[in-house]
């Protein structure tokens, strides 16, 4: 045999998650304090330990019991010729064997292996346990633990689980205690959410005894907690009513995901979700002879998104969607020997009777009144009754309407800035950042200068609506805040769909602010707006004063001093929409340029200009080059961008464009040889390559050609360097969905027209061209060659577009044969296999 000194362990014990300074255990409903093992300790001598099952007397824990804490050992397959030993202490390494079942039932002293390791650890005297208190180990000592929501029989077993591990089971909650339960509700489970306390799941339990041999697991440990924590909607049957179809899906994915059931009908619910706190409770078609289920929460949605937001049950009360009447009938009796089982359920009709019959009406039979104080009874004279307020005109009237709008919209704009921005910005202050401090501010930056526009707005109105006088100047209040509306409302709009598009993304990536927002939008407050209504509210605000600072001026006689202010302001709100507008237009203008440029490669940097304006585009193939630039050009796909001030030529190139094998065969041509499906991979490059820009002083013309054969063919003629050239086009419009070739080049010279000079799309015919060769014979040959050119392909193309019918036709035969025999032989292979 050999020897354990304490001192060994010394290095050891300071890992242990209980205090150093423990000298021995204490009663702990779990522990007896028995008096320490050894001569010079215990007076009685050792104490007998019987050793049960397969255990080798060199097992460590063994030599421990038998050299360290001096016990007397007796080791016995199954222990039971020692059942009669009243002090005897049975030790066991497995707590699920019929030994352990029958020690246990017989108010035996059990102790395992975890035991011996922690006193050692520790370096402490070890204690036993107490008479039917078996303890394994110290896994969860000094942790009081309440065990709620589960049945008889995982009731108990949760509680040997505690008992096992050297933690106090607790019949009630109290402060500091651990909370265990399948539901998320209850009193116990609302105190512990009261007080911050620790709830878990039982699965925390299960999974502390599966590590009841590890000395350095910590049962409190964060991680540890949240994996076993109970779900917001653990347990809780929830019942939708009066949502739409969308939002009812995306609320029952939510019940499913934070492990509650959704209820199909009202009576089998625990919780009623109604869209607010307006519910009129009378017409709810599924109550039953017109009452409702007392023992059943009836909330609203702020309180189901407040739940996963809080990653538990929000409090139902603070969320309630029913304004019960205060009602001895209805508000539930403190005693529960006074509220009979009956009493759940509450008749509509006897909370009106309750409402109707006032508790005076016992007073006023008795006649007397004295017992009423002089207070309640009217003081006023009706021989001098008060004058009823004056009758206001048609134009105090639809001012009172544009201050009621301003401080809906100022509400708007206040819960934009405070309930999103500051409540968002106050969570990244704090480490819980649901979204990017730069998200919040491309959502909301400029929110804030309008509040404080129209803020002052709203202050003056209600100085002058409030104290009305009919020559009050409405009109000159807008009109002096015109500038400063102008400077933040342009750019609101210009970043409006930036900010709609971050919201958008936000929503579709990030669960957690999708759920903050689900809480805010659900408020009674918001009246069923959300952030995307509110967003765009700022957008619609101007249009709505202008029409009604029209109706005011409709509604103001001409003699009125607001009159010219009126009009004036609706020329300064004009422009304010105006320059919004123009603004948003200019700055769409401008993000169209840098996408397209983008997709160009080898653009000159110096084309890029925030002045310059994209207007369309069109795709052409060059048919015919007249001088040495656009020669080699020929045959090519050529797309053309048009601005405001010049006309940019780039080469499509190859690989984005999809393989047509209709436009191919319609152009007379077949794939070629080097063709590969590897061509239809995403490209890595940019899918234009430049070619050149022409300010609109070098185009020189213009020409549409067409005849009987041939139509649809434009001549563009330029000035490029010392020479005049000029290219023959012919619009891919039909295979290409792009701009109608004749607008576009009607575009163009209509954008010539306004910048240098008068210029028209010229028609020209097979009469032209013989006309004009008299003069140009190499111009003319050049353009009748690539006339011919499209002529011969289009006629190519009607040919093969008979070829392609014989050819389906013949295909849809081929088909249609070997379905038939493929049936015919799966026929005859069935057959086979019938005896």
């Amino acid at each position: 045999m050999y020897s354990y000194r304490a001192d060994n362990f010394d290095s050891v014990s300071q890992y242990s998650l209980y205090p150093d300074n423990m000298s021995q255990m204490g009663d702990d409903e779990s522990t007896i304090a028995y008096n320490p093992c050894g001569t010079d300790h215990h007076p009685g001598g050792p104490v007998d330990i019987c050793v049960v099952g397969h255990i080798s007397p060199s097992d460590e824990n063994v030599q421990l019991l038998e050299n360290h804490f001096h016990c007397r050992l007796h080791f016995s397959e199954r222990g039971l010729e020692y059942r009669d030993s009243p002090d005897m202490v049975f030790y066991m390494n497995d707590f699920t064997t019929t030994e352990f079942n029958y020690f246990y039932a017989d108010g035996k002293r059990i102790m395992g292996p975890g035991v011996i390791k922690y006193h050692i650890k520790t370096n402490t005297q070890i204690s036993y346990p107490k008479p039917n208190r078996p303890k394994y180990g110290y896994t969860l000592h000094k942790l009081r633990i309440c065990v709620k929501t589960l049945n008889k029989g995982e009731t108990r077993q949760a509680v040997d689980y505690v008992h096992f591990m050297g933690g106090s089971a607790k019949r009630s909650y109290a402060i500091n205690d651990i909370l265990i339960t399948k539901a998320a509700r209850g009193t116990d489970y609302r105190l512990a959410i009261s007080v911050g306390g620790t709830i878990v799941a039982p699965s925390w339990l299960k999974a502390c005894w599966a590590q009841r041999d590890n000395l350095s697991f910590d049962p409190m440990n964060k991680d540890f907690l949240n994996e076993h924590s109970v779900p917001c909607f653990s347990g809780l049957r929830i019942f939708l009513y009066g949502f739409k179809e969308e939002d009812a899906q995306a609320m029952i994915s939510k019940i499913e995901q934070y492990e509650g059931s959704v209820a199909e009908t009202y009576n089998e619910a625990t919780h009623a979700v109604f869209i607010d706190n307006k519910v009129n409770f009378s017409t709810l078609p599924f109550m039953e002879d017109g009452a409702y289920n007392n023992d059943i929460a009836h909330v609203t949605a702020e309180w189901f998104w407040t739940s996963i937001s809080v990653k538990c049950c929000a409090h139902e009360e603070a969320y309630s969607a029913i304004h019960r009447p205060l009602t001895q009938g209805i508000i539930p009796s403190t005693s529960r020997k006074r509220v009979a089982p009956m009493t759940t359920k509450i008749s509509i009709s006897e909370v009106k009777k309750n409402n109707s019959k006032s508790s005076l009406d016992g007073a006023f039979n008795n006649s007397n009144s004295s017992v009423l104080s002089d207070k309640m009874f009217s003081e006023e004279d009706l021989t001098n009754p008060i004058p009823a307020p004056p009758k206001h005109d048609k134009r105090f009237l639809v001012c009172k309407e544009l201050l009621e709008t301003e401080e809906n919209y100022c509400k708007c704009l206040e819960t934009m800035e405070n309930e999103f921005k500051k409540a968002l910005e106050d969570q990244i202050a704090c480490g819980n950042e649901l979204i990017s401090k730069s998200e919040v501010s491309q959502i909301f930056s400029k929110v804030h200068a309008l509040l404080m526009v129209h803020s002052s707005i709203l202050s003056k109105l209600r100085a002058y609506i409030y104290h009305w006088k009919s020559d009050h100047l409405i009109g000159k209040i807008w009109a002096d805040a015109s500038r400063d509306l102008q400077k933040a409302y342009c750019p609101y709009i210009n970043s409006y769909d930036t900010a709609s598009d971050v919201l958008k993304q936000c929503i579709a990536s990030n669960e957690k602010f999708q759920v903050f927002l689900k809480c805010v939008e659900s408020r009674p407050e918001m009246k069923r707006n959300t952030l995307k209504d509110l967003l765009i509210r700022p957008v619609q605000r101007l249009p709505s004063v202008i029409l009604l600072l029209k109706q005011i001026l409709a509604k103001t006689e001409k003699s009125n001093p607001d009159v010219p202010f009126l009009e004036q302001a609706l020329i300064m709100m004009d422009k304010v929409v105006s320059a919004s507008n123009e603004s948003r237009r200019v700055t769409e203008g401008f993000t169209k340029t840098l996408e397209i440029c983008n997709d160009i490669e080898g653009l000159p940097p110096d084309v890029i200009a925030s002045s310059r304006l994209f207007h369309s585009t069109l795709e052409c193939q060059l048919v015919g080059a007249f001088g040495n630039f656009w020669h080699k050009y020929k045959k090519q796909t050529i797309k053309f961008f048009l601005f405001n001030d010049l006309f940019i030529s780039a080469k499509v190139r190859s690989h984005c464009h999809p393989q047509n094998l209709n436009s191919s065969f319609a152009a007379g041509s077949t794939l070629s040889r080097q063709f590969s499906f590897a061509s239809l991979k995403k490209p890595s490059s940019k899918p234009y390559r430049f070619i050149n820009f022409l300010l609109f002083p070098k185009i020189r013309e213009v020409l549409h050609y067409s005849d009987d054969q041939c139509s649809g063919i434009y001549i563009l003629k330029m000035r490029l360097q010392l020479s005049d050239e000029f290219i023959v086009l012919k619009p891919l419009n039909d295979t290409v969905p792009h701009t109608n070739p004749s607008s576009f080049f009607n575009q163009v010279c209509q954008l010539i027209t306004q910048s240098s000079r008068e210029m028209r799309v010229e028609e020209i015919n097979a009469h032209d061209l013989d006309q004009l060769y008299q003069c140009n014979p190499d111009e003319t040959t050049i353009i009748r060659k690539a006339i011919q050119h499209v002529s011969a392909a289009a006629a190519v193309g009607n040919q093969s577009n008979k070829r392609h019918s014989n050819i389906r036709r013949a295909l849809s035969n081929v088909s249609f044969n070997l379905q038939s025999s493929l049936q015919r032989f799966s026929s005859k292979a069935t057959l086979s296999t019938i005896h």
